[in-house]
């Protein structure tokens, strides 16, 4: 008995070396702040901050850099400043002293180890450095697929930010596109200058794939291919180490808690006997291919009933083109200018005209979309570019988004007058109706990322449908881009009998929905007092499995 004591004991210990080791000294890592900004040459120029919390004495910190998918790094300063705001410069040396740093070659990454004392204090250490060559030319875009940060040696990042930029130069929209990857809490923002991400409860690593015009990077040769379009999950195994980790923790904390996990391990497996039991009394859809959407459910519910406990905000937009489609509204092109100086403030504009003959949709969320945006109307019609600018007030903007969240809680209220969803123990799935549906729209999105550069049109009436349901089936921006491709090919050779808006919609589709997206960011920067900012809506977001880019690297104490 004593035996298996002493191996729980030194399981323990390695298990939570922070609690045992809390009594002598720890430290936190609070915030990791980044700027960066691209160069014509391909190199990125960084600025980064790291805040510490450190309980105990410390004799400094190390940053590592990994060299993947780089020539390297040039380390421009170090610094730090203290709680009182004294700032303490940092040289290059080798002899270890205090307030100097060396750099390290470990062979697959450079560490920066910085001699600087840290007892009981909090305390930022900033570095400026330039990573060479990171972002990359191909014949199609430019594209910067970069890890900016991993989180080693603590559990997690409290907060933080990464803002990115062109060096001189503004981002052209017809290829902008980015997707960050991380966890925790992530909320993501743009404009034509910039983007930015604010993260709280960070886990895993802050990366980002940004794409931007190919003509930016002019210093540097072409890579003869177009930018890769898939990603492979090279965290898969790290992750399913992680998760064997922690199941071995969870097992050692319900023998010490005496039966607690068990009892949980228990409810369980009775919930996955109950399911399949339910699971069991329907016949699903066999192996069959979906090449159009199984019905013509509003593309909101269509993204309820995928994520099943989350409606994106950004299903807004394509949600609003649904209407279009089903006659509720027509759209026409237009100019607005923003300011008394036309020819200075010319922007290309968007209006929604309402058609009162074609009456109201059913379902409820529809019907509340149509009333929030007649508060915008003049003449039965609303700008997207008078919405912008009526929402730069922070009144204004609350408004929006208040209706938002009232039209999402909309959504949920109409996915249970439709009954989708029902509760076994204490936990809500799909009805077997819904999740048969579910099952069919994964189908139809197979077959779009399987078929998309060859996809057949049954019916030419409906040949923008990909582009409406294809935020709320999660379809990586790459292959919405291949899908635009093939659907202007088939528009080009049957112009006369596909409908007016289905022909603007599949010609417009970036523009029409970088309107709409701009509207939506906008009102959340807004409140924030930084007008001028779009949202995140023109990204998309990824977990840190899913990263196979560049860069990397975390930071630690000693």
């Amino acid at each position: 008995m004593k035996k298996l004591f002493s191996i729980l004991t030194i399981i323990f210990i390695f298990a939570f070396p922070n609690v045992v080791s809390a009594t002598t000294k720890e430290y936190y890592i609070d915030n990791v702040n980044i700027q960066a900004e691209i160069l014509q040459n391909g190199d990125v120029n960084v600025t980064e901050n790291l805040g510490y919390d450190f309980n105990g004495d410390f004799n400094g910190i190390f940053r590592n850099l990994k060299l993947n998918n780089t020539l390297g790094y040039k380390i421009s300063e170090v610094y730090s400043i203290d709680e009182n705001g004294h700032k303490q410069l940092i040289s290059e040396a080798d002899n270890e002293a205090d307030y100097t740093y060396k750099l390290i070659d470990n062979g697959d990454s450079i560490q920066i180890k910085v001699f600087c004392p840290s007892s009981n204090e909090k305390k930022s250490f900033f570095f400026n450095y330039t990573i060479e060559k990171a972002a990359k030319k191909y014949s199609d875009l430019s594209q910067l697929y970069w890890n900016f940060y991993t989180v080693e040696n603590v559990s997690s990042i409290k907060e933080g930010s990464l803002n990115l930029s062109l060096n001189n130069s503004n981002f052209d929209s017809s290829v902008f596109h980015y997707d960050v990857f991380g966890d925790g809490d992530f909320e993501t923002t743009y404009n034509d200058k910039s983007v930015s991400v604010n993260f709280k409860n960070l886990t895993s690593l802050l990366g980002i794939k940004l794409n931007f015009q190919k003509e930016f990077l002019n210093d540097i040769p072409e890579i003869n291919s177009t930018a890769p379009t898939e990603v492979e999950s090279q965290y898969q195994s790290s992750t399913d180490l992680n998760g064997k980790c922690i199941a071995f923790i969870a097992l050692f904390i319900s023998l010490g808690l005496g039966g607690i996990g068990f009892g949980f391990f228990i409810n369980k497996l009775k919930f996955k006997k109950e399911l399949e039991k339910y699971r069991s009394k329907f016949t699903f859809i066999p192996n069959e291919i979906y090449v159009e959407p199984p019905s013509s459910t509003s593309p909101a519910l269509i993204d309820l009933l995928m994520n099943e406990k989350v409606v994106s905000k950004e299903i807004l937009t394509p949600t609003l083109f649904y209407l279009v489609k089903k006659g509720y509204y027509t759209i026409s092109e237009s100019t607005y200018y923003s300011g008394k100086n036309k020819s200075n403030n010319l922007k290309e504009d968007l209006i929604f005209t309402r058609v009162h003959s074609k009456g109201l949709p059913k379902e409820n969320h529809l019907v509340f979309l149509i009333d929030w945006f007649s508060m915008y109307e003049v003449n039965g019609s609303f700008s997207l570019q008078k919405i912008k600018k009526r929402i730069q007030s922070q009144s204004e903007a609350q408004k929006f988004i208040n209706k938002l969240n009232e039209w999402i809680a909309e959504v949920f209220e109409d996915a249970d007058s439709y009954t989708f969803f029902k509760t076994i123990g204490n936990k809500r799935i799909l009805r077997n109706k819904y999740y048969n549906e579910k099952l069919k729209w994964l189908s139809y999105k197979n077959y779009l990322i399987n078929s998309k550069e060859n996809l057949e049109h049954k019916n030419l009436t409906n040949i923008d449908d990909p582009l409406i349901y294809a935020t709320a089936l999660d379809i990586d921006y790459d292959d919405i881009k291949v899908i635009l491709n093939s659907l202007s090919k088939d528009i080009k050779r049957n112009s006369s009998e596909i409908p007016e808006f289905s022909y603007l919609y599949c010609n417009n589709y970036l523009f029409y929905s970088l309107l709409v997206n701009d509207i939506n960011g906008d009102a959340h920067i807004n409140i924030d007092n930084s007008p001028n900012s779009t949202s995140s809506s023109f990204g998309g977001f990824s977990s840190g499995s899913g990263f196979t880019g560049g860069g990397g690297g975390g930071s630690g104490a000693f």
